[in-house]
């Protein structure tokens, strides 16, 4: 293919043809009158056309096309735990599935399983969601992960669940629901 307008000579066979320069003419005339007096006395009232520019088309790189759309977590799996007990490296804890049907006993390694910035919140009676989930990296290759996350809130207290059973008790008598 060949584009004169372009300078650019596209010859060859197939799609991988490489690019031929075109030698650039001299000044050219359109032969449109401007009405103006010619420049450097000249006789010639029509407009020149800028010499052609030789260019050189680079090879596209060559991007393989897959189904990859980002990174994504997709949940399989997921618990919410309460610590019963701590032993150096490890502890155990009740779990209940997110539907609150499922009661299980786990036992975790803490330097495998919880991140830095939570180890320090393992103790005896506190709350934690563990979620099993596919994961998928942004190339497209998938994995399954294992995530651990501490609440950050504080447990209520016995003292502190019996008060609010009390007051919920006592707004109900108000109200004259109970």
């Amino acid at each position: 293919m060949t584009q004169s307008s372009n300078a650019i000579s596209l010859e060859g066979t197939g799609t991988h043809a490489e690019p031929q320069p075109v030698a650039p003419r001299p000044f050219e005339s359109t032969g449109i009158s401007t009405g103006a007096k010619p420049a450097f006395g000249s006789g010639s009232t029509s407009v020149p056309i800028m010499p052609r520019v030789e260019t050189v088309i680079p090879r596209p790189a060559l991007v393989p096309i897959g189904k990859a759309t980002g990174r994504s977590l997709i949940p399989l799996e997921e618990w919410e735990g309460v610590v019963d007990w701590v032993d150096g490296d490890e502890f155990g804890a009740t779990l209940t599935d997110a539907s609150g049907t499922e009661r299980e006993f786990g036992e975790f390694s803490i330097e495998d399983e919880v991140s830095h910035d939570d180890e320090p919140l393992v103790s005896p009676g506190a709350v934690f969601y563990w979620t099993i989930a596919r994961a998928r990296s942004e190339s497209g290759q998938r994995s399954l992960v294992s995530l651990i996350r501490f609440r950050r809130l504080p447990a209520w207290s016995h003292k502190e669940i019996l008060d609010g059973q009390d007051k919920a008790a006592a707004l109900a008598r108000r109200l004259g629901i109970s």
